[in-house]
Protein backbone atom coordinates (compact mmCIF):
# COMPACT_ATOMS: atom_id res chain seq x y z
CA UNK A 1 0.00 0.00 0.00
CA UNK A 2 1.54 3.25 -1.04
CA UNK A 3 2.38 6.18 1.78
CA UNK A 4 -0.44 8.18 0.07
CA UNK A 5 -2.92 5.24 -0.29
CA UNK A 6 -2.58 5.02 3.40
CA UNK A 7 -3.31 8.31 4.29
CA UNK A 8 -6.42 8.44 2.21
CA UNK A 9 -7.98 5.26 3.33
CA UNK A 10 -7.10 6.61 7.02
CA UNK A 11 -8.69 9.88 5.91
CA UNK A 12 -11.91 7.77 4.58
CA UNK A 13 -11.71 5.22 7.80
CA UNK A 14 -11.75 8.70 9.83
CA UNK A 15 -14.51 10.48 7.45
CA UNK A 16 -16.41 7.23 7.74
CA UNK A 17 -16.42 6.80 11.27
CA UNK A 18 -17.59 10.06 11.72
CA UNK A 19 -20.12 9.92 9.61
CA UNK A 20 -21.58 6.75 11.46
CA UNK A 21 -21.36 8.22 14.86
CA UNK A 22 -23.53 11.07 13.52
CA UNK A 23 -25.84 8.60 11.68
CA UNK A 24 -25.99 6.86 15.29
CA UNK A 25 -26.36 9.45 17.55
CA UNK A 26 -29.53 10.51 15.27
CA UNK A 27 -31.18 7.28 15.46
CA UNK A 28 -34.17 6.68 17.63
CA UNK A 29 -33.97 4.80 21.22
CA UNK A 30 -35.15 1.72 19.68
CA UNK A 31 -32.69 1.34 17.23
CA UNK A 32 -29.69 2.19 19.52
CA UNK A 33 -30.95 -0.58 21.92
CA UNK A 34 -31.31 -3.37 19.73
CA UNK A 35 -28.02 -5.52 20.75
CA UNK A 36 -27.86 -6.80 17.01
CA UNK A 37 -27.52 -3.06 15.08
CA UNK A 38 -25.39 -2.47 12.92
CA UNK A 39 -24.62 0.53 11.46
CA UNK A 40 -23.21 0.98 7.66
CA UNK A 41 -22.00 3.10 5.09
CA UNK A 42 -20.87 2.51 1.85
CA UNK A 43 -19.42 5.46 -0.16
CA UNK A 44 -19.19 5.39 -4.21
CA UNK A 45 -17.92 5.90 -7.29
CA UNK A 46 -20.49 8.19 -7.90
CA UNK A 47 -23.99 8.49 -7.66
CA UNK A 48 -25.67 7.02 -11.37
CA UNK A 49 -24.92 3.28 -12.01
CA UNK A 50 -22.32 3.33 -8.37
CA UNK A 51 -20.24 0.94 -7.41
CA UNK A 52 -18.64 0.50 -4.09
CA UNK A 53 -15.71 2.24 -3.24
CA UNK A 54 -15.49 1.57 0.83
CA UNK A 55 -17.98 0.16 3.02
CA UNK A 56 -17.83 0.08 6.92
CA UNK A 57 -19.62 -0.63 9.73
CA UNK A 58 -20.48 -0.26 13.11
CA UNK A 59 -21.86 -1.97 15.96
CA UNK A 60 -24.10 0.04 18.27
CA UNK A 61 -21.17 1.12 20.68
CA UNK A 62 -19.46 2.83 17.77
CA UNK A 63 -16.98 -0.59 17.47
CA UNK A 64 -15.95 -1.42 13.76
CA UNK A 65 -17.34 -4.42 12.31
CA UNK A 66 -16.15 -3.78 8.61
CA UNK A 67 -13.95 -1.42 7.54
CA UNK A 68 -12.50 -2.08 3.53
CA UNK A 69 -11.34 0.02 0.54
CA UNK A 70 -12.75 -1.59 -2.28
CA UNK A 71 -11.29 -1.77 -6.15
CA UNK A 72 -14.16 -0.92 -8.22
CA UNK A 73 -12.98 -1.98 -11.46
CA UNK A 74 -14.58 1.31 -12.43
CA UNK A 75 -13.89 5.09 -12.82
CA UNK A 76 -14.31 7.23 -9.90
CA UNK A 77 -16.44 10.21 -10.64
CA UNK A 78 -14.83 13.66 -9.51
CA UNK A 79 -18.26 14.60 -8.06
CA UNK A 80 -17.52 11.17 -5.65
CA UNK A 81 -13.82 11.80 -5.04
CA UNK A 82 -14.31 15.28 -3.57
CA UNK A 83 -16.05 13.88 -0.02
CA UNK A 84 -13.78 10.83 0.15
CA UNK A 85 -10.67 11.94 -1.87
CA UNK A 86 -10.02 8.06 -3.43
CA UNK A 87 -9.10 7.88 -6.87
CA UNK A 88 -9.07 5.15 -9.46
CA UNK A 89 -5.14 5.08 -9.20
CA UNK A 90 -5.02 5.34 -5.51
CA UNK A 91 -7.33 2.05 -4.68
CA UNK A 92 -5.88 0.13 -7.66
CA UNK A 93 -4.39 -2.44 -5.62
CA UNK A 94 -7.48 -2.73 -2.92
CA UNK A 95 -9.27 -6.23 -3.02
CA UNK A 96 -12.68 -6.14 -4.91
CA UNK A 97 -16.18 -6.32 -3.51
CA UNK A 98 -16.43 -10.11 -4.78
CA UNK A 99 -12.55 -11.04 -3.29
CA UNK A 100 -14.00 -9.44 0.21
CA UNK A 101 -17.60 -10.96 -0.16
CA UNK A 102 -17.64 -13.51 2.66
CA UNK A 103 -16.08 -10.85 5.46
CA UNK A 104 -19.50 -8.78 3.94
CA UNK A 105 -21.62 -11.52 4.57
CA UNK A 106 -20.61 -12.62 7.64
CA UNK A 107 -20.94 -8.70 8.99
CA UNK A 108 -24.15 -7.82 7.15
CA UNK A 109 -25.88 -11.26 7.24
CA UNK A 110 -28.51 -11.34 10.63
CA UNK A 111 -27.78 -7.91 12.47
CA UNK A 112 -30.29 -5.43 11.80
CA UNK A 113 -28.62 -2.99 8.99
CA UNK A 114 -29.47 0.53 9.66
CA UNK A 115 -27.69 3.12 7.14
CA UNK A 116 -28.54 6.92 6.63
CA UNK A 117 -29.70 5.88 3.34
CA UNK A 118 -30.38 2.52 2.92
CA UNK A 119 -32.21 2.61 -0.67
CA UNK A 120 -28.98 3.92 -1.93
CA UNK A 121 -26.34 1.69 -0.16
CA UNK A 122 -28.89 -1.62 -0.69
CA UNK A 123 -28.77 -0.64 -4.65
CA UNK A 124 -25.37 -0.69 -4.44
CA UNK A 125 -24.36 -3.61 -2.75
CA UNK A 126 -26.98 -4.96 -5.18
CA UNK A 127 -24.76 -3.40 -8.34
CA UNK A 128 -22.13 -5.57 -7.09
CA UNK A 129 -23.84 -8.37 -6.33
CA UNK A 130 -25.37 -8.48 -9.50
CA UNK A 131 -21.74 -8.45 -11.82
CA UNK A 132 -21.99 -11.17 -14.11
CA UNK A 133 -20.81 -14.14 -11.99
CA UNK A 134 -24.26 -13.49 -9.93
CA UNK A 135 -27.42 -15.13 -11.11
CA UNK A 136 -30.17 -13.16 -9.80
CA UNK A 137 -31.80 -15.45 -7.99
CA UNK A 138 -28.75 -15.90 -5.76
CA UNK A 139 -28.51 -12.09 -5.38
CA UNK A 140 -32.06 -12.13 -3.93
CA UNK A 141 -31.63 -14.80 -1.34
CA UNK A 142 -28.37 -12.70 -0.30
CA UNK A 143 -30.43 -9.47 0.11
CA UNK A 144 -32.96 -11.85 1.79
CA UNK A 145 -30.59 -11.85 4.77
CA UNK A 146 -30.17 -8.72 5.82
CA UNK A 147 -32.63 -6.73 7.63
CA UNK A 148 -32.01 -3.49 6.28
CA UNK A 149 -34.06 -0.28 7.53
CA UNK A 150 -33.17 3.26 6.59
CA UNK A 151 -32.17 5.65 9.09
CA UNK A 152 -33.96 8.69 6.91
CA UNK A 153 -37.36 6.32 8.13
CA UNK A 154 -36.69 6.64 11.75
CA UNK A 155 -36.31 10.57 11.48
CA UNK A 156 -39.69 12.94 10.38
CA UNK A 157 -37.81 15.26 8.68
CA UNK A 158 -37.68 14.31 5.07
CA UNK A 159 -33.64 14.06 3.76
CA UNK A 160 -32.89 13.68 0.20
CA UNK A 161 -32.77 10.23 -1.43
CA UNK A 162 -29.49 10.16 -3.17
CA UNK A 163 -26.34 10.00 -1.62
CA UNK A 164 -22.85 8.96 -2.18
Amino acid sequence: MTRRLATQSAYVSAYLAERIRVYADTCTRAALADPHLLVIDVQTTGLHAPYALQIAATDRHGRRVLDHTLNPQAVISAAATAPHGLTTHDIATAATFSALLPRITDALHGPRCLAYNMPFDQHVIERELNRPYSPPSAVQRWLRQCRWECRQSLKSDPQPVLES
